[in-house]
């Protein structure tokens, strides 16, 4: 096995060692192997992207703390309703991983899209979620379009209001090729994952971003979340309030159909 180079601020691993280590971390905590594989994959997909703070490992303690509490491990979803003629499904989380639980979506859309050109899923009840153009690229490499959206609680205000109107909503479109091409986006201008890595690693947030609790421009993440990661402010839209709007529009459109 091949040491790691240590540093006074860093500790290097090979990528099997990290996925090793992240595999019996979970396991530490009452994920089942499954669970332990979607988390793992999900939050290394994260890590591995430019630019998206707390999205990967970094997220494992907060995780950690929401077990029991946000949601339960080993739960299994089950199907709540089924309409054929609409090609709808909608599952029913039972409080359970979110994680795997859409990779186990995704296989209920890939069945039904032998029969049909077009799906509708829904899935409700199931925590956390994480970077949706993971879960929209398998489709895209099965050959399908896709588009993934989720509902998170108002966090985003217009600039100049400190009341929070609309969700950060999620959302992913991918379509086949090689590689498939992924558009995943949020409707704010940071997410509160974001905030939170700012403000446990002592970073300023970027500007025009975040709103405090006044509702003025603030780049403390301390002003915006407080210790337990609780939003006592706000964030902005991306690219300000009409591409907010016209974002949240969309992504609102998409989930309603």
């Amino acid at each position: 096995m091949s040491q790691p180079d240590i540093s006074p601020n860093t500790l290097t691993l090979p990528l099997d060692e990290v996925i090793g280590v992240a595999l019996r971390a979970f396991r530490a905590i009452g994920f089942n192997r499954q669970e332990a594989f979607d988390s793992v994959r999900n939050l290394l997909y994260g890590a591995l992207r430019g630019g998206k703070n707390y999205h990967g490992f970094d997220r494992f303690p907060w995780i950690a703390r929401q077990v029991g509490k946000t949601f339960v491990p080993g739960r299994a979803m089950t199907v709540e309703h089924a309409d054929a003629e609409r090609s709808f499904l909608r599952l029913q989380g039972n409080k359970g991983l979110g994680y795997t639980q859409i990779y186990a979506a995704l296989l209920h859309a890939e069945a039904a899209l032998k029969d049909r050109n077009v799906v509708h899923i829904g899935l409700i009840d199931s925590y956390p979620t994480n970077c949706m153009g993971d879960y929209a690229a398998i489709l895209a490499n099965m050959g399908f379009c896709a588009y993934l959206g989720t509902v998170s609680p108002n966090r985003v205000a217009w600039p100049g209001s400190p009341v929070p109107k609309l969700s950060t909503s999620g959302q992913a479109f991918a379509f086949p090729g090689d590689p498939p091409v992924v558009l995943d986006f949020a409707v704010g201008a940071t997410t509160n994952g974001d905030i939170v890595y700012h403000k446990k690693h002592g970073l300023p947030l970027p500007t025009d971003c975040c709103l405090d609790g006044d509702g003025n421009p603030t780049t403390d993440p301390g002003a915006v979340v407080d210790d337990n990661g609780a939003m006592i402010g706000s964030i902005l839209p991306r690219g300000g309030a009409s591409a907010g709007t016209i974002l949240g529009g969309m992504g609102v459109v998409m989930m309603i159909h």
